[in-house]
């Protein structure tokens, strides 16, 4: 709609719109724009500024650009000082400098530190506290992942949640994920410092030649590697409770055990590292210079000589008609690895983890040349049954290595294989 709009005076500059206490005079003065009521109030109006009366911040190029006096300028109008970064107020016919506040918001994670294991996935969440109520943004940094490809992290800010996935084998000391939480001026800080100790049941060192590996995971026998195995009688698999949780095997017996058929020849366990797992409370002891009180890699034909198990709970290896035990107890109740070694010389030693996870020989140099027409350790979980011997109570992560494994890659098995 178009309204004609009643001029009642041109004069020079101005204009007069309405009359009486209605009436409003616009004109031009020194380049603004002048409007002034029937009471003589008046606004001058600067192009580029606005009002000139009351300017809400208005920008001058350092302190001394300030205007003294201020004339034309409202109380409490502000102005901005660039050289400076000074915020001022005028008020009174002078200026206030105006002390501007931003405190630093920050940010709290629910952990601050994490060793990654058996789960390989981290998550994390965060609260953000801005002491001004304004806005912020959290940006998320890593710093010690050497490849990206090796962990994944998400970052999820509709819930405040972090979530790193980890690849399982790379491992990581010190690195860490750093949330940032910005509100445009001043910065928080939140560092999530990450160290790897993956568990591993099966682990390989790097440099050695495995021929077998056994688990019993699912219920099942599990083998791998050069060598096969068979099984006579029925062991028990039992899907958990084993190392790491998984499945082990147990009901061994002179006539339940798995068979590795590269062994079954005298003398073909030599240049060989036996391991495994095992856990119980046996203390048979037979006492017997042929056989152990519970065999662990051992033989049950008529004549066995060389045998690898526990006597008395305690480390044991027979041949050559003698035997030697170990001193610390294996048979504890808890899921302890034994190692034995068997050289091309005929000399056997023995290894077990002591109470602070360190692996230890606790068997040396055991000749076993006197009964080498008859060694043989080719049979997991039992041994001959003399009076006073059992099978394995319960037996996981059966490895055979090519080769003699040195004290530091037994410990690196260990240390991968427990919790």
């Amino acid at each position: 709609m178009v309204q004609r709009v009643p001029y009642h005076q041109f004069s020079g500059n101005t204009v007069t719109l309405g009359s009486s206490t209605s009436r409003v005079v616009m004109g031009a003065d020194s380049g603004n724009l002048k409007i002034q009521d029937s009471q003589s109030n008046t606004t001058i109006i600067e192009p580029g500024f606005g009002d000139t009366g009351f300017v809400a911040t208005r920008i001058v190029a350092n302190n001394a650009s300030l205007a003294l006096p201020p004339s034309g300028i409202s109380n409490g109008s502000l102005f901005w000082s660039t050289a400076n970064n000074t915020l001022f107020m005028q008020s009174g016919g002078g200026w206030y400098k105006v002390t501007t506040v931003n405190t630093d918001p920050t940010i709290t994670l629910s952990a601050t530190s994490a060793t990654i294991s058996s789960h390989l996935t981290l998550d994390f969440t965060y609260t953000v506290s801005e002491p001004e109520g304004t806005p912020v943004i959290v940006s998320v940094a890593n710093s010690g992942f050497a490849t990206v490809g090796n962990v994944a992290i998400t970052h999820t800010t509709s819930n405040n949640h972090v979530r790193a996935v980890f690849d399982g084998t790379t491992s990581y000391t010190g690195a860490t994920i750093t949330l940032t939480a910005s509100d445009g001026v001043n910065t928080g800080v939140g560092t999530m410092t990450i160290n790897t100790s993956y568990t591993e049941e099966l682990h390989q060192p790097s440099g050695t030649t495995r021929k077998l590996a056994i688990s019993y995971n699912g219920g099942a026998l599990g083998a791998s590697g050069d060598y096969s195995v068979e099984t006579s009688g029925s062991p028990t698999y039992n899907t958990s409770g084993g190392t790491l949780n998984s499945g082990y095997a147990s009901g061994f017996g002179t006539s339940v055990f798995n068979r590795i058929l590269a062994f079954a020849n005298v003398n073909s366990g030599r240049n060989h590292t036996f391991i495994a797992w095992y856990k119980g409370t046996q203390t048979n002891g037979a006492n017997n210079n042929y056989q152990p009180g519970v065999g662990i890699f051992s033989d049950t034909r008529n004549s066995c000589f060389l045998g690898f198990g526990l006597e008395d709970g305690k480390l044991y290896i027979s041949g050559g008609s003698t035997y030697v035990q170990g001193t610390t107890i294996v048979a504890n109740g808890n899921w302890n690895m034994v190692a034995y070694t068997y050289t091309t010389n005929d000399v056997c030693e023995a290894y077990t983890n002591n109470s602070s996870g360190t692996m230890t020989k606790e068997i040396s140099n055991k000749d076993v040349s006197g009964s080498t027409s008859y060694n043989r350790v080719d049979q997991i979980g039992t041994g001959y049954g003399y009076g006073g011997t059992a099978g394995a109570s319960a037996l996981d992560a059966i490895q055979i290595y090519q080769g003699i494994l040195t004290q530091a890659q037994l410990q690196a098995i260990y240390d991968k294989g427990t919790t």
